[in-house]
């Protein structure tokens, strides 16, 4: 059963990705900084939470490596694409 906190934790990150692609890191900084918001002791349950917006489809993530060798995953919100735009007729003028 999820919490209000957990809902909360969603609607956030969410919110924070749509500015662009955020390292969960960026992300936990985000959120204590601008959103006034505490996460201490609670990096684990957004780490989680990344994890369970990704499986379920509402954000994506891609693992990079960075010149010193550190691996950092960047989630950002998925592209949607307007199926109908891609297969509606030309119109002839």
């Amino acid at each position: 059963m999820r919490t209000s906190f957990e809902d909360l934790l969603a609607d956030m990150v969410i919110e924070t990705l749509t500015e662009g692609p955020r390292s969960g890191f960026e992300i936990a900084g985000i959120l204590e900084s601008e959103l006034e918001t505490s996460i201490r002791g609670r990096e684990g349950a957004l780490y989680t939470e990344l994890i369970r917006l990704e499986r379920k489809g509402f954000i994506e993530g891609e693992w990079s490596v960075e010149p010193e060798g550190r691996r950092r995953r960047t989630y950002r919100l998925p592209v949607l694409v307007d199926l109908n735009a891609l297969t509606a007729p030309e119109v002839e003028a």
